[in-house]
């Protein structure tokens, strides 16, 4: 059944469209990213013991959202996901030249799109000072990535994401962060399949339950279907 889920996810299911902002909802995306970064708020209220016990429980995260993960290597995680606290998903489009701030629940899902990649040759040095590099007989994997976002509106956004870390919080583990990046470089001797990234997103609570019923909710759920 994960399988299933599985493929389905990578297929590019998705979830019901979520009621939409107010207005023109590019016009509402350029005013987001036109505007200045918020300032920092004040966290929110605790209890009085929390901060002192270092074992206490955190907080669940107010601004997570529940939704699935899937990753290169076909780990499938679900729970409640979540960036950088206050930071919005910041990408470059180039069709348009310009950046674009868009909040996580401002989306249904994302997906990546491998542009390319290929194992390069691992050069170095021939010595100190001088200009001549030598093959090293090693390869190392290189990758580049798309990003595209589809928003609550129904429409796409496609572009570049340098750097966002994402986390999913299931049963009271955390997984993460995985890094929503432009670029991936490997060490020499690692092989593609070693660079790990997030290949879909879907924020959806219907299909993270169903991704819990199937492993009870356990820890377990962030292993390989």
């Amino acid at each position: 059944m994960l399988a299933t889920l599985a493929a389905g996810i990578a297929a590019g299911d998705q979830p019901a469209t979520r009621a939409k902002p107010r207005g023109e909802f590019d016009a509402w995306l350029e005013r987001q990213s036109d505007a200045a970064p918020a300032t920092a708020t004040a966290p929110a209220s605790a209890p009085a013991d929390a901060g002192r016990d270092p074992f206490a429980q955190a907080l669940p995260r107010e601004d997570a959202l529940p939704g699935v993960m899937l990753l290169s290597d076909g780990a499938l995680l679900a729970g409640t996901i979540f960036t950088t606290r206050e930071q919005p998903l910041l990408v470059y489009v180039e069709e348009r030249q310009c950046w674009r701030r868009v909040p996580l629940i401002a989306v249904l899902s994302i997906t990546a799109e491998i542009v390319e990649e290929r194992m390069e040759l691992y050069w170095r040095w021939k010595g100190m000072g001088e200009p001549e590099r030598v093959y090293t007989g090693q390869k190392y994997p290189y990758r580049r990535l798309l990003w595209k976002l589809h928003l609550i509106d129904g429409t796409e956004l496609a572009g570049t994401i340098k750097g966002q870390p994402i986390w999913c919080e299931s049963a009271g583990r955390h997984h993460g962060p995985y890094v929503l990046h432009e670029r991936q470089q490997g060490e020499p001797g690692q092989e593609l399949r070693d660079l790990l990234y997030v290949r879909k997103i879907i924020l959806s609570r219907r299909l993270m339950q169903a991704v819990q019923a199937e492993t009870g909710g356990a820890p377990g759920a962030g292993e390989r279907p």
